[in-house]
């Protein structure tokens, strides 16, 4: 709860700059939402049906529906093979880029960012210092600038898709752009 309130706060203070209020920040996608540790702060606050999550859990989508009321998208293995009918203002991918291998890196990153409006923001976290992130310190940084084990906390995902990640500030520059 505390991690999701944190979240919570950072996404108000964003919201507040930009569109003076995340109530008036437009449709809002949480992606890679999990159970909603951030979705339980966010529903009181956005109005009805602005709020959309998704997640690659299916229990994930059907809690969050159930028990917050919001819409709900599936997500899948391949970003390719993600659709969403609508298009977001505000999308938040709080730790999925935390996770992924470099094969599916800029493929999220460039399918999250065509669900946007035009005045649409993506916003997300990386890892770009490997030195507090305990077993991931062992080694060098690859000349890659992505450093990808398959340390994780599933027991359901892949390794091949999701594991623990650090990217370099010129790697994720180049995935950016």
């Amino acid at each position: 709860l505390t991690s999701g309130f944190r979240s919570y706060c950072m996404c108000e203070q964003i919201a507040a700059a930009l569109f003076d209020g995340i109530d008036k920040s437009g449709n809002f996608l949480e992606f890679a939402s999990g159970h909603g540790r951030l979705t339980r702060f966010l529903v009181d606050r956005m109005p009805e049906g602005k709020l959309w999550v998704s997640d690659i859990y299916e229990s994930a989508m059907e809690f969050q529906k159930a028990y917050f009321g919001v819409n709900a998208i599936q997500s899948v293995p391949d970003p390719e093979d993600f659709h969403a009918a609508t298009r977001f203002d505000v999308i938040l991918a709080g730790s999925l880029f935390t996770q992924l291998p470099d094969a599916l890196f800029a493929k999220w990153l460039a399918k999250l960012g065509s669900l946007l409006t035009p005045q649409g923001v993506l916003f997300f976290s990386v890892r770009l210092d490997y030195s507090n992130v305990g077993p991931l310190a062992i080694g060098e940084m690859p000349d890659s600038g992505i450093l990808f084990t398959t340390q994780t906390e599933s027991d359901t995902l892949s390794t091949e898709i999701y594991g623990r990640t650090v990217v370099s500030e010129a790697y994720l520059t180049k995935a950016v752009q």
